[in-house]
């Protein structure tokens, strides 16, 4: 669930009040046959419309930072900790913390000349010896978190073992 703020409200307002007059217009201005269809057309798009707005002001108005970022790998699981600091002036409703591993490999292990290997199709059609070269998740660390202050999390998520070399990515999404 989004929290809203005081322009969220005020947004929102200005949205009825402007729904208002266009239907109030629609039922003025067009005929009886085709007043359900234009007043459906324009609540759709009014929803859109507002879905959008709010979601693009959540990104101007709701602001967070990672700070002191620990990685840590042991067992087959990579494990983050850190802190999430409220640097915006509105509350924030959780923050949603994206971690994904992409595996490099050996890149200077092939020769020039040597990447290309002749196989047939046919042969990739009964075997699967392919393996998970990116892993993903996301995770909701912090929930109601207050103008200013800051919370520590913990997480974790599997790591594959034939990873070799790791690059890895983190993004905060707030809500």
């Amino acid at each position: 669930m989004m929290y809203l703020t005081v322009w969220h409200y005020g947004v929102i307002a200005l949205l009825l009040i402007g729904l208002a007059l266009m239907l109030f217009a629609t039922f003025k201005s067009v005929e009886k046959k085709s007043q359900l269809v234009v007043s459906i057309a324009l609540i759709v798009g009014t929803l859109v419309f507002a879905g959008i707005v709010l979601s693009v002001m959540d990104t101007y108005l709701k602001k967070a930072k990672l700070t002191k970022l620990k990685v840590r790998k042991m067992n087959n699981k990579v494990y983050y900790s850190g802190y999430i600091k409220n640097v915006g002036k509105y509350k924030i409703g959780f923050v949603k913390l994206s971690v994904e591993l992409v595996n490099r490999g050996d890149i200077n292990y092939y020769e020039p000349g040597t990447m290309y290997e002749p196989r047939n199709g046919f042969d990739d059609l009964f075997t699967n010896d392919t393996k998970v070269q990116q892993v993903s998740n996301d995770f909701i660390v912090v929930k109601n978190l207050p103008p200013g202050s800051t919370k520590f999390f913990n997480v974790s998520m599997p790591y594959p073992r034939y990873f070799t070399k790791t690059a890895d990515k983190t993004s905060l999404k707030v809500h």
